[in-house]
């Protein structure tokens, strides 16, 4: 039972026992005294933060889902692809070398597993754009060999943009041979923006990559789709440093926590203070172990001491659609309608309601930006045509295009067609939506390489 901020003595209940059929206005009436009571008990109830002691609900305790590391190498250009490949490594190896070894002592001896150690290197594209195909794979080899010498599980070593003149055009033809020789590589491709719309070449191109050049699903896993995809350009904008270090914290034993403390039922306005209650604790707590992780750096002049933690709400049984259920709407776990796309904006601003920091805070799912959709990983049907699949991710993007909203999604191929309900792959856990086109889109739609969806500066409505 509820324990009142203030002791009640047996004087004042008997006396409302005995007015109780009296109901007197004024500041000093035993009625207005108890609804304040009430209000405070409640107020306790809804606001309260367990203790750091109990559960995962501090940063001692919390194991982050990723540990991304980011590093720019853009100032490591030169005429000579042995140039490129000699500073590139050197400046990774100076920078972050020994890193995942650093933050795994601090880590090590916490009840759950160790977290995946990212690096993301910023800049590739501007350095291979000018070299042959043979000796732009060759930089990224030497890049992955770097992140792997350091000790880093994979890395995001290519991010392409869309746009006339730049790298989504003239080196999309790449991706293929540069996902075959660096194995632990994922790279990021954006087919459209506000700036540029969506280009019914760079998308055809794209879904041709998806269907003939990528046979293999495990390949399709480590390309990213995005659309307005601006955070890999602004990511040192603020900052003179050139490495940077984030978190990502799953909110999962915070809402179980939280879960076990209000066994009663919840209304809509209980489930979505929690939700605020859980990403608040869950930044808190992934805050706490980002200054920890940053005190044992290696003495680094150029490293600023800033990082970002993203609040994931990714589950490692069920998916991060499991999540969508918090928001009170009877969501579907694989359906791409209204109900959860409205799940998916209520779960993000629930989970930031309650962090001071909202406006610094990403909220995550399948390991990338929660936008629209409960799921950022779609399957489609291999059988489907090359013009089915672009316009798939046509009618994916084309809000974001031209609402200036990023959007993210990984697109995995399948042999044949499953039901949606039973929709699931290796290593991707939970159930996955069926991609399908609304639309009947054929060939002729993309013959002549223009703009699908214009620019939205040319946009006349």
């Amino acid at each position: 039972s509820a324990v009142l901020p203030f002791r009640v003595n047996n004087y004042v209940i008997d006396e409302l026992i005995d007015t109780a059929s009296v109901r007197r206005q004024g500041f000093g009436g035993l009625w207005h005294i108890i609804n304040h009571a009430a209000a405070i008990t409640e107020l306790d109830k809804l606001t309260r933060r367990p203790s750091a002691s109990r559960n995962e609900m501090s940063s001692r305790s919390v194991v982050p889902l990723e540990i991304p590391v980011h590093v720019r190498i853009d100032d490591c250009a030169g005429r000579l692809p042995s140039t490129v490949i000699a500073h590139a490594y050197d400046k990774i190896r100076r920078l972050v070398s020994g890193l995942p070894s650093v933050f795994g002592e601090v880590i090590s001896g916490r009840s759950s597993p160790m977290p995946v150690f990212a690096l993301y290197v910023h800049g590739t594209a501007q350095l291979v754009r000018s070299f042959s195909a043979a000796d732009a794979i060759e930089i990224c080899v030497s890049i992955e060999r770097a992140a792997i010498d350091s000790g880093f599980d994979r890395v995001h070593i290519l991010a392409l943009r869309a746009g006339k003149g730049e790298s989504a055009t003239s080196l999309l033809p790449l991706l293929p041979s540069v996902l075959r020789a660096c194995p632990t590589s994922r790279i990021e491709l954006e087919v459209g923006s506000s700036a540029v719309g969506i280009r019914s070449g760079e998308v055809y191109a794209a879904a041709r990559l998806l269907l003939e050049e990528l046979p293999d699903p495990e390949l399709h896993k480590r390309v990213t789709l995005a659309c307005n995809a601006v955070e890999g350009q602004k990511i040192f904008q603020d900052q003179v440093s050139e490495v940077r270090i984030d978190l990502h914290v799953t909110v999962w034993p915070f809402l179980e926590a939280l879960t076990n403390d209000n066994q009663h039922d919840l209304c809509y306005r209980d489930q979505f203070d929690l939700l605020g209650l859980a990403g608040a604790s869950a930044w808190n707590a992934g805050s706490g172990l980002l200054e920890q992780l940053t005190t044992h750096l290696p003495t680094i002049s150029d490293y600023d001491g800033r990082g970002r933690v993203c609040v994931s709400i990714d589950h490692s049984v069920a998916g991060p659609a499991l999540a969508g259920t918090w928001t009170g709407l009877p969501t579907s776990q694989v359906s791409d309608g209204a109900t959860p796309c409205a799940a998916a904006i209520l779960l993000r601003r629930g989970l930031l309601s309650g962090n001071p920091a909202a406006i610094a805070t990403e909220v995550l799912s399948d390991g990338l930006p929660l936008t629209d959709s409960l799921r950022n990983i779609v399957a489609f049907d291999r059988g489907m045509n090359m013009a089915e699949v672009a316009g798939f991710i046509i009618e994916t993007f084309v809000q974001p295009a031209l609402t200036g909203r990023p959007r993210w999604i990984k697109m995995i191929g399948i042999a044949q067609p499953r039901s949606e309900q039973n929709m699931s792959l290796i290593g991707v856990p939970g159930v996955i939506p069926l991609g399908r086109p609304a639309s009947e889109w054929t060939d002729e739609h993309f013959i002549k390489g223009g703009a699908l969806v214009p620019p939205v500066r040319e946009a006349r409505w």
